[in-house]
């Protein structure tokens, strides 16, 4: 869905004779659907590695591990792109999403990654 989502975006074509007030909507819509392309981006790397942990959970495999401390690797380097188009978008740095959304989530992320990938793994 992300993926589609930032096709759009990028395929979105402001007409050559839209008037300004037209223009402008059609800008703010593209940096939106940049924005929520790149979040769900991260959301979907988040997800893969929650459920790859769950199963680690349910299996003891370190494959699983490996595969959830992967997966949130991916999800935090795609929540910077996230937030560079958040600020394109117009989000302001004291923002919901800016504090509460993407720079908590990026340190939550960054502190299981850091328990998740210690040689002896987290406690079960």
């Amino acid at each position: 869905a992300g993926k589609d989502l930032a096709r759009a975006a990028r395929a979105l074509r402001i007409p050559a004779r839209a008037n300004e007030r037209v223009r402008r909507l059609l800008e703010r819509e593209r940096a939106r659907g940049a924005f929520e392309a790149a979040e769900l981006a991260a959301m979907a790397e988040q997800q893969a590695g929650a459920n790859a942990l769950g199963r680690w959970y349910n299996t003891a495999a370190p494959a699983d591990l490996a595969a959830s401390t992967a997966a949130l690797r991916r999800a935090v380097a795609a929540l910077v792109p996230a937030r560079a188009a958040a600020q394109a978008f117009g989000l302001a740095d004291d923002t919901w999403y800016m504090k509460n959304i993407n720079q908590w989530l990026t340190g939550e992320m960054e502190r299981k990654i850091a328990c998740y990938a210690a040689p002896a793994g987290p406690a079960r």
